[in-house]
């Protein structure tokens, strides 16, 4: 019912032009539709809110990186590297450096879901720790080097849905 209303809202959001808060009402919806199993819906919410931003608009950034969210937890890892990468790079533009370290989070995320072992490692080396070793044993395990990856699995550090999808993949 929660994911029912969120999506609600951030239809009208959109249809009315209200960006002032778009954001953070598309969070929210994207939130709780994942919470509700409606991936796709999120996909599909998140995706009508940063087509409505222009590119230069505070929020790019923010709805960029909502819409890498939404394509992981639907199992679309391309859609969510195109959308990292546009997230990333409206961050740099605002000189957020905090928000683009959570772009490249997503980004090696998307990466190691489509066996890009490269792009995983380039990822590693734009976030702080515990994200950093996080990919560097994802790269690991894409390259076949499970004794590495095992020990590089940060033990304490992440925020719990990090750790919750790090040690999933570490199972």
């Amino acid at each position: 019912a929660v994911a029912r209303w969120a999506k609600k809202v951030v239809e009208l959001a959109v249809a009315e032009g209200w960006t002032k808060n778009l954001a953070s009402d598309a969070k929210a919806a994207v939130h709780y539709q994942i919470q509700d199993g409606a991936t796709s819906d999120a996909l599909a919410s998140a995706q009508s809110a940063h087509g409505r931003v222009a590119a230069e608009h505070s929020s790019a950034g923010d709805l960029a990186l909502l819409v890498a969210r939404a394509a992981l937890a639907g199992g679309q890892p391309a859609v969510a590297a195109d959308a990292a990468k546009a997230s990333r790079a409206a961050f740099e533009k605002a000189e957020k450096a905090k928000g683009a370290a959570r772009a490249s989070w997503r980004a090696g995320q998307a990466a190691h879901a489509l066996g890009r072992i490269e792009d995983v490692e380039a990822a590693a080396g734009q976030v702080e720790s515990p994200r950093k070793e996080t990919l560097q044993a994802l790269a690991a395990l894409l390259k076949g080097e499970m004794k590495v990856a095992a020990g590089l699995f940060p033990q304490t550090g992440l925020r719990s849905a990090d750790a919750a999808y790090a040690y999933m993949l570490a199972a």
